[in-house]
């Protein structure tokens, strides 16, 4: 039986293998997005507004406007979501990577008049070291799978850094360097509208670091795009 049956990660209940998670939970996870419950989004961050308006409170406040880079994420980094990517990244239940790449195939639905491809960023050093495995890179990989075009542009450095727990100012100097444009990657598919995806997004200073990288050699139209925002 066990060799059949898994258990969604979210209530407990069994679920076939390869099920990332059970009906009923997919649909609560469904019912917290921040980027299905909302028609309104901030032109600047992709933040989800009440009301039509140019930009966001968070976006009007900031002095470099320019510098903001257009973003999307499917939740705010609670709820159910939090769960189930602490899941993921941490227990390492990689049968997780197809509901992200489900809630990535929801938000790609906008698009889907549109030339685009997908870029991912991949994962530190130290979380490489930890789990084994890149968690984008097991998504891309999928998403591939499925048929949307990925260009595997970005690598990272060896250098053992995370970000997320650095102040904004110590991050933006000590992103300078850190990713660069892989050789192995050096034409663009196609003139198409070009998607970072991530799984998380805290500050955008990676997102803006990769979307300069990518402008400077490919130039054209680049967005963000994340399973959650913290």
């Amino acid at each position: 039986m066990s060799l059949f049956i898994r258990v969604c990660p979210i209530c407990g209940n069994h679920i076939p293998q390869r099920t990332p998670v059970c009906p009923k939970c997919f649909q609560r996870i469904k019912s917290e997005s921040l980027y299905l419950s909302f028609l309104n989004t901030c032109n600047r961050c992709g933040m989800p507004l009440l009301a039509k308006e140019f930009s966001c409170p968070r976006c009007r406040d900031k002095e470099d406007l320019e510098n903001t880079c257009f973003s999307q994420s499917f939740s705010q980094y609670e709820g159910l979501i939090k769960r189930v990517i602490k899941h993921y990244k941490f227990q390492g239940d990689r049968t997780l990577h197809i509901l992200f790449c489900d809630l990535f195939e929801l938000m790609l639905e906008k698009y889907k008049q549109e030339s685009y491809t997908l870029v991912p960023v991949p994962c530190s050093l130290s979380s490489y070291k930890r789990r084994g495995w890149d968690q984008m890179k097991v998504i891309s990989d999928e998403m591939k799978r499925r048929g949307y075009p990925v260009f595997e542009a970005i690598s990272r450095e060896n250098r053992d850094i995370e970000l997320k727990k650095m102040a904004k100012s110590e991050r933006d100097e000590t992103i300078d360097g850190l990713y660069y444009l892989d050789k192995k990657e050096v034409s663009r598919p196609s003139q198409s509208l070009l998607i970072i995806i991530d799984d998380v997004i805290t500050t955008g200073t990676t997102l803006r670091y990769i979307r300069d990288m990518l402008y400077s050699v490919y130039g054209g139209q680049i967005i963000g795009m994340s399973i959650v925002m913290d």
